[in-house]
């Protein structure tokens, strides 16, 4: 039995699938199994991914019409190995860092009430070559703002994993036990609401730890499937929405629930603005930096109104 089971969805991605393949087979970490899931490619996706078959028995091919992702890695899931202790949904155009499984699968080992952990990556490009990488802070509620979580503190809140861009598949593995005790990917939502669902259900059953260290190129290239902002603002409603209506939640999990979608809103989206308003003011853009400050204060002011009128009841 495959103590690691990875699954990859792939839909045209015969440029990179090959890549990615070969990557999980240098990993020093040698007990897994790796199912591609070609979800109706129209390209030479299934073609090189057959080309890797004989020489690796660890390597499966699943083929099915085009379903999306979502539904590709369910079909993945549902064909591994039911006992293997860990589950990597890692995209068909990323690449694992040779010490990325042992590590992660490791760290699962020693913190047997984490059901995830994730760690930092790199940005590549379609050659391969390594460049600028985002630094995407993770923040936790403080007593007038945010608290920007550091490297020596790996717990990862309920609240924090309801942030964008904080939590990503690739760079994740997931204790099986604690992914059966969710609904799996919900197909109703598109790319990422989709990938943050699943992690906010993990975070319900279990904690949620960061590894600071970069195990994986996740890669960023013109044919990546996308959301514009308005779509994705959308998106983020509806999640919250499902959320907030969700009859498996007990009023304390509702409680939660709300808590970060306002904490997001009224702390860490303000924040960002502030921030926003500093870079432009010291280039010199006045009306745009007081533009974001202004913005930035109406959302605190708003946020923090509720609780001061709470304090003054009590």
């Amino acid at each position: 039995m495959p103590k690691v089971s990875i699954i990859t969805p792939c839909y045209n991605c015969d440029r990179y699938i090959g890549k990615t393949i070969e990557s999980v087979r240098s990993q020093t970490f040698a007990d897994w199994e790796h199912i591609v899931v070609d979800d109706g490619s129209r390209d030479n996706s299934a073609q090189v991914v057959r080309s890797y078959l004989s020489g690796d028995p660890r390597l499966r091919l699943i083929q099915q019409s085009n379903q999306g992702v979502a539904s590709a890695r369910l079909s993945g899931v549902n064909a591994s190995s039911k006992d293997s202790d860990y589950l990597l949904f890692l995209d068909a155009d990323d690449c694992l860092d040779p010490e990325m499984l042992s590590v992660l699968a490791e760290y699962l080992n020693q913190h047997p009430k984490v059901g995830l952990a994730y760690c930092h990556y790199h940005y590549i490009d379609d050659s391969d070559a390594i460049i600028e990488t985002p630094y995407f802070p993770r923040f936790a509620p403080s007593r007038f703002g945010v608290h920007e979580l550091t490297d020596e503190e790996p717990i990862t809140p309920f609240v924090s994993v309801f942030m964008p861009a904080v939590i990503l598949p690739s760079i994740s593995l997931i204790r099986r036990a604690i992914y059966d005790r969710t609904p799996g990917w919900d197909q109703a939502f598109g790319q990422p609401c989709e990938d943050t669902d699943l992690f906010l259900h993990i975070a319900l059953h279990s904690q949620v730890h960061f590894v600071p260290q970069k195990l994986v190129r996740y890669r960023r290239h013109d044919h990546q499937s996308t959301t514009n902002s308005e779509r994705y603002a959308q998106q983020q409603q509806k999640l919250y929405q499902k959320w907030r209506h969700l009859e498996s939640l007990t009023a304390e999990q509702k409680a939660l629930v709300k808590a970060a979608w306002r904490f997001r809103q009224g702390r860490v989206t303000p924040h960002k603005g502030l921030e926003a308003g500093t870079r432009h003011l010291k280039q010199g853009e006045v009306r745009q930096s007081l533009r974001f400050y202004g913005g930035a204060l109406r959302r605190y002011a708003g946020s923090f109104l509720p609780e001061l009128m709470k304090e003054a009841d009590s």
